[in-house]
């Protein structure tokens, strides 16, 4: 009993040896990795296990170990299948340093499931070991177990623990412990014998030296004698070889040497001189003084000489001198009496130029005082008479003025003679060009509207012919909507001559469109009032037609006031800043509208055409999606071997990106779209100051408004929002489709791969002008985001430097006070159509508009609304002459207004003409009429006989009064004379800018007239495939033949179709029809027109309902994604009664 009794307790005894075993080891690996990491680890020893669970702490050991075996170190959830990621980067640093066997290192499962934590601690003892043997962590210390205190609870676990454990392993661990490392071993030994080892080898050193002195002395004295004597003859034989030597050297050079004792001699030569030249130099005034003392000595001793040699020959002297002057004088005396008359002419001219040129001279000297007082008197006069033209506007100006006036800012030069002289009509060119607009302008209005119907008509056709492609539809439906526009273009030239509205209606109009263009508060709240769907024709009509495109700088002004009270009223209306871009205000479709300008397309070709040119020059397709190029690369495999590929068909970003045809195509792709947007955002920036005033001035009227109510809003969320007009709204559509906006000069040089390729450079910049970055559902993507934030940083600096803009009428030149031309009305053309729907809006939206009873726009409504107008379908455009209704000044008609004019031109011409002596200080402009009478006979016929003619008719009708002195004429012609310059560039500007933009219109227009003939020849050549030769091919007229009578005249005779057939064919989709009357219901299809099908429904052979169903509706609403069509007890499905359609068009 006693043994028995004994047993279980040295059992006991024995687990619990090994539990604090297990334990110990524990907590030296704990010591040892807080070491290593210079981290504490969380929770206590044998918490151990569950800490390194997760890989984490291994993975940082992995990385101190090998940093390029470790990846991103994943430290979700425990268990996470992720963390299986940290192990292996463990065991691939272990692997590539080679610190232990393979068969050492633990499993994944050993250390997920916690059930052989003996093999884990053996790993890491090994580990521990390696590490310092290399010098690389510190030696795994030796924890005593009695200084080691464990709780009975960590005991109890510990006892838990080892049931499963492996005690082979545990050994292992013991042995390791005991073992010490090769540098452990000679490290204890070294510093225990540290100080002997130091003593001996000084010892050994000091008595090694001794040793070799003393040797080496002994052998010296022995042979001390016979070493002095080798010496002294050693030097003796070194003697006399080097002089020998010096000896043959002299010899051999002897040339050389000479050369050289030349060159020293003269250089000692060149010193010398130089030390005489200096001393010369030093002592120069001295020197100069004692030669000037010598030469004159010597002079005054030759002068003295030559002097008494005279004084003594004196009479000798002067015989010979008389002797030689009367023999000169008389041989220049016959030399002049026989040249004399040749060369008189000659002379004459030779003085003159003599004359000329020494006066030339004179003046030349004072050009400049003379230039300056020419200046002092020109700015004086010039001055005054400045001031005679402001006084105009106040008091009356007498003629004698007004000459002098012309007489500085008009043609001085005019007289009577030469004022029908071409060169002096600067004021008659001024108003050709006026002439010259107008006709352009007209011609241009017509010709965008023109391109614009023939753009429609294109837009259209190509529409049905995707269609006809798509859904087989009939050739007639494609042939009557081309028909539509010629039959209409038709009907309008034969009732060209036909009053459509009657004149007093018409100057109705004359009054609102006027209103509606110079109050653009009106419309400004229409395009938020209007319904939506009827807001892209009205704004249309508005942007491009009431305001005339935006083309002079009256209408761009009135236009842009427009957009600035619509942008007041978009941000009114706002909530947050943002709604700008989640929404689609109004305000953003009409500036769609106002960016199809050609002036706005001028400046996109600029932008664009450099980048996109070397967009579409790859021929191949710029792939970023690597799935795609994984899934190519497969099918070229599976084409060349002939058998199915074992790559794994859903491959991951990562996994298709290791493969070297996808990463090498990738990284092309990506180098290229980075260059072509780095291109882009460059080439935008450096245009900055081409971008047209209108989007810079709508961008800055944003920016404000959104600034002064949004007083929080940062920096991005405004950019983001310019960005949208500028890119999203004008740019964007370019880059997609740029020969439609004429960013290419040449036509065809896109091609399928350049559609594609736009398409992704045009969503790159989009991201780029938003920054939004890609997320991880492209993962093909997100490589870009470094360059979205990039180039965004300097799109955001440029949007903002974009808004800073002068005045409106600053950079228009516009006085909003006044107009240009005082007498001129806005002319506008417009269709009735067009007329007539503005009408019906306004009256239905008049409540909102106006609140005041006496408001302009209720007045001109209601009397408008007096008339009857009739609907009118015409779209031919009609020119509306625009009138103020509450113009003091009675309007004049065209004649009237001609003959001012012409009144006014003649004054103006007599005025330059007359000499300002001539005229009179205290008379006004009917004098030069009626009293003077001193004109030659010429000024009589062409200038007062006219006025005298039309000036009376004026007078009648009260627009001009003699007792006034005509001062209304005589303040149009000096407010004419004070713009003269602006108006003239203006026009001239305007001409030319019209010249360019009617060409560009031409070039649009010969563009689409080709592709009109492109569908022209593709629909020719569908007929001949699908009838032959002729419209209708010989089965269709048999079985017209075969037709019964009454049906002659029907396209597709009445065929009758089941309810159950039509659910069958998916047809009918759904219907409120009772499933027992189902079986006898039907329907009857017959069609007498083309494309228009009636559809009767039959209840036992009785006619029930008749639908119309219109085949350009079905396809129209297919095309809009519509796929139902209901009615009140059916509803049917569109493609499937397309289908049902076309079937019975095909039988017949």
């Amino acid at each position: 009993m006693s043994f028995r009794n004994k047993k279980p307790s040295m059992d006991q005894k024995r687990k619990e040896l090994l539990a604090l075993e297990y334990l110990t080891s524990l907590q030296e690996v704990k010591e040892w990795l807080e070491n290593f990491l210079r981290v504490k680890l969380p929770g206590t020893t044998t918490q151990l296990g569950k800490v390194l669970q997760n890989g984490v702490v291994l993975a940082q050991v992995a990385k101190k170990i090998a940093p390029e075996c470790v990846g991103k170190i994943q430290t979700g959830k425990p268990l996470s299948f992720l963390h299986t990621d940290n192990l292996n980067f463990f065991f691939k640093a272990i692997k590539k340093e080679k610190l232990m066997p393979s068969s050492v290192i633990f499993e994944t499962v050993d250390l997920y499931e916690l059930k052989n934590m003996a093999g884990v601690l053996l790993t890491m003892y090994y580990l521990a070991i390696e590490l310092h043997g290399r010098g690389l962590a510190q030696a795994i210390g030796d924890v005593a177990k009695e200084s080691l205190e464990f709780s009975e609870q960590e005991k109890k676990k510990a006892m838990e623990l080892i049931k499963d454990i492996d005690q082979e392993k545990m050994n292992e661990i013991k042995a390791l412990k005991k073992k010490k490392s090769p540098q452990q071993v000679w490290t204890e030994w070294y510093s225990k014998s540290l100080d002997l080892v130091s003593v001996i080898q000084g010892l050994c050193k000091s008595y090694y030296l001794i040793q070799k002195f003393e040797t080496e002395k002994q052998e010296f004295s022995k042979k001390e004698e016979g070493i002095i004597k080798l010496q002294s003859l050693f030097r003796k034989h070194r003697q006399k070889r080097q002089l020998h030597q010096k000896k043959t050297h002299f010899k051999k050079n002897e040339k050389g040497i000479t050369k050289l004792q030349s060159l020293f001699r003269s250089r000692r030569k060149k010193k010398e001189l130089k030390k005489t030249k200096n001393y010369y130099q030093d002592n120069e005034k001295t020197i100069i003084k004692l030669q000037s003392i010598f030469k004159k000595k010597l002079e005054r001793k030759n002068h003295l000489s030559t002097l008494d040699h005279y004084q003594k020959n004196v009479p000798s002297i002067t015989l010979l001198q008389s002797l030689l002057k009367s023999h000169k004088l008389s041989n220049d005396f016959q030399f002049k009496s026989t040249n004399l008359g040749k060369t008189s002419t000659n002379l004459v001219r030779v003085q003159s130029l003599t004359r000329r040129l020494l006066t030339q001279r004179i003046y030349n000297k004072k050009i400049e005082s003379a230039i300056n007082i020419q200046k002092t008197f020109r700015g004086f006069f010039t001055k005054n008479t400045a001031n005679l033209m402001k006084k105009t506007t106040k008091n009356k100006i007498n003629v004698k003025d007004l000459g002098k006036i012309f007489k500085v800012f008009g043609d001085a030069d005019m007289n009577y003679e030469n004022f029908n002289d071409p060169k002096y009509r600067s004021s008659r060119n001024r108003e050709y060009n006026n002439s010259n607009i107008n006709d352009l302008r007209k011609k241009w209005v017509l010709e965008v509207r023109e391109t614009q119907e023939l753009n429609e008509q294109v837009s259209g056709i190509d529409k049905k012919i995707e269609l006809l492609i798509k859904n087989a539809i009939s050739i007639d439906e494609i042939d009557r909507s081309r028909s539509r526009s010629r039959r209409r273009k038709k009907k309008n030239q034969e009732d060209e001559d036909q009053p459509m509205l009657s004149p007093k209606v018409i100057e109705h109009y004359q009054y609102l469109f006027y209103l509606l263009q110079t109050q653009p508060k009106y419309l400004a709240q229409t395009i938020y009032l209007i319904k939506p769907e009827d807001l892209e024709e009205f704004a249309q009509t508005m942007t491009l037609t009431l305001f005339g495109y935006a083309f002079s700088p009256r209408e761009e002004y009135l236009l842009l006031k427009l957009f600035s009270l619509a942008i007041k009223e978009q941000v009114k209306r706002q909530k947050k800043p943002g709604e700008f871009i989640s929404e689609d205000p109004a305000i953003a479709k009409m500036f769609v509208f106002y960016f199809r300008r050609f002036q706005y397309q001028t400046f996109l070709k600029e932008l664009l055409e450099p980048v996109l040119k070397s967009v579409i020059k790859e021929r191949k397709v710029l792939e970023l999606n690597t799935l795609k190029l994984y899934r190519v690369m497969i099918n070229e495999q599976e084409t060349q071997t002939g058998k199915i590929s074992e790559l794994p068909k859903d491959a991951t970003h990562e996994q298709t990106i290791e493969h070297e045809y996808v990463r090498d195509i990738y990284d092309e792709s990506f180098e290229k779209m980075s260059k072509f947007c780095t291109m882009f955002v460059d080439q935008l920036v450096d245009l900055i100051d081409k971008i047209p005033f209108g989007l810079r001035y709508s961008c800055k009227e944003l920016a404000r408004e959104l600034a002064n109510k949004f007083e929080d809003m940062d920096k991005d969320t405004l950019v983001k929002v310019l960005a949208n007009i500028v890119f999203f709204r004008y740019i964007s559509s370019a880059i997609i489709e740029p020969e439609k906006f004429g960013v290419f000069s040449e036509k065809g040089l896109i091609d399928m791969n350049g559609v594609m390729n736009l398409g992704i450079l045009s969503k790159l910049l989009q991201s780029i002008s938003n920054k939004k970055l890609f997320k991880q559902n492209e993962p093909f993507m997100v490589r870009f985001n470094p360059l979205i934030k990039k180039l965004n940083k300097k799109l955001a600096k440029f949007f903002i430097e974009m808004t800073d803009v002068q005045n409106l009428e600053d950079e228009l030149e516009i006085d909003p006070n006044t107009e240009l031309s005082t007498h001129k009305n806005p002319e506008i053309y417009i269709s009735p159509n067009e007329i007539i729907s503005t009408h019906r809006v306004l009256n239905k939206l008049i409540d909102n508009l106006a609140e005041e009873k006496n408001d302009p726009l209720k007045e001109i409504l209601y009397d408008l609304n007096q008339f009857l107008i009739p609907d009118i379908d015409d779209d031919q455009e009609i020119q509306l002459v625009l009138q103020n209704k509450y113009q003091a000044e009675k309007l004049r008609d065209a004649e009237t207004d001609q003959k001012y004019k012409l009144i006014k031109d003649l004054f103006k011409k007599l005025l330059q003409i007359i000499p300002v002596s001539h005229l009179k200080a205290n008379v006004s402009l009917p004098w030069l009429v009626w009293e003077k009478k001193d004109y030659p006979e010429n000024v009589i016929s062409e200038i007062i006989n006219p006025l005298m003619k039309n000036i009376p008719k004026l007078e009648e009708k009260g627009y001009v009064d003699r007792e006034d002195g005509y001062t209304n004429i005589q303040k149009d012609i000096v407010y004419e004379m004070k713009n003269a310059s602006r108006i003239y560039r203006r026009n001239k500007r305007e001409l030319d800018q019209l010249e360019k933009n009617l060409g560009i219109v031409m070039k649009s227009k010969t563009y689409l007239t080709e592709q009109m003939e492109q569908f022209e020849e593709y629909l020719t050549s569908v007929r001949k495939n699908q009838f032959g030769t002729s419209s209708q091919s010989k089965k269709s007229k048999k079985k017209k033949k075969k037709r019964k009578k009454g049906q002659e005249n029907y396209i597709v005779p009445p065929t009758t179709s089941k309810y159950k057939k039509l659910l069958k064919q998916k047809v009918i989709v759904s219907s409120t029809i009772n499933k027992k009357l189902q079986r006898l219901t039907s329907f009857e299809f017959s069609s007498e027109k083309t494309g228009v099908f009636q559809v009767k429904a039959k209840f036992s052979g009785q006619y029930l309902q008749t639908l119309d169903l219109k085949l350009e509706q079905l396809l129209s609403m297919q095309s809009s994604g519509e796929s139902e069509l209901q009615y009140d007890q059916i509803t049917l499905n569109i493609n499937f009664l397309i289908r049902h359609l076309n079937e019975l068009m095909m039988k017949n």
